[in-house]
């Protein structure tokens, strides 16, 4: 898997203001795409609850620096899930991320509010992350979205979705221009004129 864009985000960590014995206990909104700064305290759970759009696959992702991923639990009900009631669990490891993924063709997952529990054994900081996962055989969202980022100047980002579209269809023209706009700004010359080469013979052909 993909190393993870959280890991190159600096954050200082807020830590709540509530005592461990008095925290609400109402789940705290997550908007797709955004990236919430939370904090756990020792074998307690800290709980969420994000709106799942329909016909979407969801990703929740948990990152910690230093220290190992705490346990993701997941479900549809309104009530915060635990390790006891949960429809979907991701258990952390040595890793200081885990990734929880639900696949829309799940019986179980339907549009509205998915609640979320983030368990750790130890106090401790973490991001928590939940986005619409990428249909991976999806050419015009890559190419889009490769696009928008070189508006964005984001070159390094905008070759990793060409080279997307060039797997699923080596013969794709503009996907051979686009990585080689990107390769050309990220200073790779030779790169980007072998793709500017193959663009012109995908489109001679």
């Amino acid at each position: 898997r993909e190393s993870s864009r959280l890991k190159n985000l600096r954050v200082v960590y807020p830590r709540p203001l509530a005592s461990k014995d008095n925290r609400e206990r109402t789940p705290r909104p997550l908007r797709l795409g955004r990236i919430d700064a939370g904090y756990a305290y020792e074998r307690e759970y800290c709980h969420y609850m994000v709106i799942v759009p329909a016909n979407q696959s969801l990703e929740v992702e948990v990152h910690v620096e230093g220290a190992t991923a705490p346990d993701v639990f997941a479900c549809m009900f309104n009530r915060n899930p635990t390790s006891e009631a949960h429809t979907w669990r991701e258990l952390g490891g040595r890793e200081e991320q885990v990734i929880l993924t639900i696949e829309r063709t799940d019986p179980a997952l339907h549009p509205g509010a998915l609640f979320i529990g983030v368990y750790s054994l130890h106090e401790t900081a973490f991001l928590v992350s939940a986005r619409v996962r990428e249909d991976p055989s999806d050419i015009g969202r890559y190419y889009q979205r490769c696009c928008r980022l070189l508006q964005l100047k984001l070159y390094a980002e905008a070759a990793r979705d060409a080279d997307a579209c060039l797997k699923l269809q080596p013969s794709f023209a503009k996907a051979h221009f686009a990585k080689g706009r990107a390769l050309y700004f990220l200073q790779e010359y030779e790169a980007a004129f072998a793709q500017y080469d193959a663009g012109l013979k995908a489109e001679a052909n």
